[in-house]
């Protein structure tokens, strides 16, 4: 985190990024002031560190390097919770296929390619369905969880929330 302005730092890490290779997360340094007695000036008070974690489409994302693919066996070493690929699949890292057909709102048969234009206009499409649908099919579930795990681990997450991180950016 190099101090800079925000908005600047926004614009040149996220929104000037292309497509496919957009981070799934952003990190970024603040600090906190109070107003003095006298009504003059602030004091600082604190400091501290926000991580935004942003799912994305794996064509959006930045990609998993083909020799690291990642497994379930880091999560069911760590939590001693055995995780079934049938309902979560392989691992973490979503494929393209995997979500392009995820539109729709409620039930897996809205997944079908002949609901994808009148669905995708209403409901959305992975990783940005409308807020307003409340109505999670399984495999809509699975997808944004197996995402948002995913972008957990890229952003070392463990480490933050530790204190462990050396306070270099990535």
């Amino acid at each position: 985190m190099d101090g800079r302005d925000i908005v600047e730092d926004l614009r040149c890490k996220l929104e000037e990024i292309p497509e496919n290779n957009k981070p799934r997360f952003y990190k970024f340094r603040v600090e906190y002031f109070e107003r003095k007695a006298n009504g003059l000036n602030d004091e600082k008070v604190g400091d501290g560190e926000v991580m935004l974690i942003l799912p994305r489409h794996p064509d959006e994302g930045k990609p998993t390097s083909a020799d690291s693919s990642r497994t379930w066996d880091d999560y069911t070493r760590h939590t001693t919770q055995p995780m079934s690929s049938k309902h979560w699949g392989a691992g973490p890292d979503l494929e393209a296929g995997e979500v392009d057909r995820l539109n729709g709102c409620c039930c897996e048969c809205c997944h079908v390619s002949c609901c994808k234009v009148c669905c995708g206009i209403f409901c959305g499409m992975f990783p940005h369905h409308v807020t307003l649908n409340q109505f999670f099919t399984p495999t809509m579930f699975s997808a944004y969880h197996r995402e948002g795990y995913r972008a957990c681990l890229d952003a070392e997450l463990e480490r933050f929330f530790s204190g462990t991180e050396t306070g270099e950016d990535k």
